[in-house]
């Protein structure tokens, strides 16, 4: 089926994700990352394994030209965390959808963005945590998210997360 639309709809789990993902975008489109006519837009879904994912996608499929999941293993299989998810995506949905799955979470994203140091085996939000309780002294809240956006260095993630090279290839192809 021919898309009659470009659009490209970002689905994040994570309730402050849409408000990250738009002013992302708008980051990446300000620094040229992206071309700036591009329409992406970023919504919340209720989960990997919600049945309402493909009511709330059905009625977009004529819009959507691309559909990016960006969804969260929590610690477990990432496999297993993207099959829970494509099991609700429409059929006619699924040739356009690509996934981000995060070995813990978006937090990733944000740590190596700051250049906060962690081992593969700790919680990116407990070194989010002690970094900012070291270097401003709060604790970090999910609220937050999207404070982030500004101070992330966009270079280092290109070149030291996979996760995030294969997001800005997923907006630009």
């Amino acid at each position: 089926m021919a898309r009659s639309s470009s659009t490209i709809l970002i689905l994040t789990e994570d309730y402050y994700g849409p408000e990250f993902f738009k002013d992302l975008v708008d980051r990446l489109k300000r620094e040229r990352f992206i071309e700036v006519s591009q329409r992406i837009k970023s919504e919340w879904f209720p989960g990997k394994c919600n049945p309402k994912l493909t009511r709330m996608l059905i009625p977009k499929s004529h819009i959507l030209c691309k559909i990016i999941v960006v969804v969260d293993a929590e610690g477990g299989s990432k496999v297993d965390a993207k099959n829970r998810v494509n099991q609700h995506i429409p059929d006619n949905l699924k040739p356009v959808t690509k996934y981000i799955v995060f070995s813990y979470c978006i937090e990733e994203w944000i740590c190596e963005g700051l250049g906060i140091g962690r081992s593969s085996y700790q919680h990116p939000v407990d070194c989010l945590n002690d970094h900012l309780r070291n270097t401003k002294g709060e604790d970090y809240e999910k609220h937050m998210l999207p404070d982030f956006v500004e101070e992330i260095d966009i270079t280092r993630l290109l070149n030291n997360n996979q996760e995030f090279r294969d997001f800005l290839n997923y907006l630009k192809h």
